[in-house]
């Protein structure tokens, strides 16, 4: 995202402007640009609604909440308050990234599934059920 110049990018950097994270954020007036990147990979934002995606932490500064804080800071900006839903997409085996997003008030609602067929991916998305957010919440 970075080489394609994709606006919306967030960073965090140290007091001698190292930069230690990174992540974008997009919003319903941006789901054409978003589509024509990714392809099928997120659902179409609704105008409430914003797509966190590219989170990247230097392995240096992992487990030091620097994630959470960022991504804090970045939704309270005045253009992001007419945002009621924020969606991120994270690896249920990514535990630091899912606890991250679990301190900033995250929840899951979704997930999505990615099927592959003679070299072609369908996704789909499918609510969450109550065994699947049980599971969530037992990270081990």
């Amino acid at each position: 995202m970075v080489q394609e110049s994709i606006p919306n990018c967030y960073v965090a950097t140290t007091k001698n402007e190292t930069t230690i994270y990174r992540h974008w954020i997009f919003k319903h007036d941006q789901n054409e640009r978003v589509a024509n990147y990714f392809g099928d990979l997120f659902p179409k934002l609704k105008k409430d609604e914003a797509l966190i995606e590219g989170v990247f932490t230097h392995p240096d500064y992992r487990g030091l909440r620097v994630m959470p804080n960022a991504i804090h800071k970045t939704l309270t900006q005045h253009q992001y308050t007419s945002i009621n839903r924020v969606i991120v997409f994270v690896d249920e085996k990514n535990i630091p990234s899912l606890k991250g997003f679990h301190r900033n008030g995250f929840k899951p609602y979704i997930i999505r599934q990615e099927k592959w067929l003679f070299f072609r991916r369908k996704v789909s998305f499918i609510p969450i059920t109550s065994e699947m957010e049980h599971n969530y919440f037992n990270w081990s």
